[in-house]
C-alpha cells in the first residue's frame, strides 16, 4: 500500500469527496517557527508608512497615563528593533515578541492583518502531501486512483 493509500484509508478523509481530500493534503499547514529575516519584516512594514510612522510617534510620545506605558515602551522596542543596524532577523516565537506585538494591537498602533503578515515570514509550512513525499501537488485524479486500489 503506498502512502497516498494508507494516509486516505484514515477516518478523517472519510465522506470527503476526491476533490475536497486533494485539498485537503494539498493545504498548508505550519510545522514550525524560525526566525524571521528583519530584512523582509521592514520591506513588508514599509509597503505602507504608516506603522512606521505610528510606531515612532508612540515611541517619542512621553505619556502621562500610566495605562499607556506598556504600549510605549513596545513602541520604543519595536523601533529599537528596526532601527538596529546589527539586528538581522527577529524571533516571533518568543514570548516577550508576541506580547510586544500584542501592545502595539491593542494599542491600535499596528493592525492585526499587518501583524500576521510578518509573523507569518517566521512560520515554516509544508502539506500532507510533502510529507508523505508525493512528488507533485496532490490532484483529485491521484486520490481517485489510490482509492480505487485499495
Amino acid at each position: 500500500m503506498s502512502p497516498l493509500q494508507t494516509e486516505l484509508a484514515m477516518p478523517a478523509y472519510s465522506g470527503l469527496t476526491d476533490q475536497q481530500a486533494a485539498a485537503v493534503l494539498n493545504a498548508s499547514i505550519v510545522t514550525g517557527t524560525r526566525p524571521a529575516a528583519l530584512g523582509d519584516v521592514k520591506l513588508i512594514l514599509y509597503e505602507d508608512a504608516a506603522p512606521c510612522a505610528m510606531l515612532r510617534i508612540a515611541a517619542q510620545t512621553e505619556v502621562a497615563d500610566t495605562t499607556l506605558v506598556g504600549l510605549q515602551l513596545a513602541a520604543r522596542t519595536a523601533s529599537a528593533f528596526l532601527n538596529d543596524p546589527h539586528m538581522e532577523h527577529i524571533d516571533f516565537a518568543l514570548a516577550s515578541v508576541q506580547g510586544m506585538l500584542a501592545l502595539l494591537v491593542a494599542g491600535g498602533v499596528l493592525s492585526q492583518a499587518l501583524v500576521n503578515q510578518v509573523t507569518a515570514l517566521g512560520q515554516v509550512t509544508t502539506t500532507r502531501a510533502a510529507q508523505l513525499r508525493f512528488p507533485r501537488a496532490v490532484t483529485a485524479a491521484d486520490v481517485h486512483a489510490a482509492r480505487a486500489a485499495t
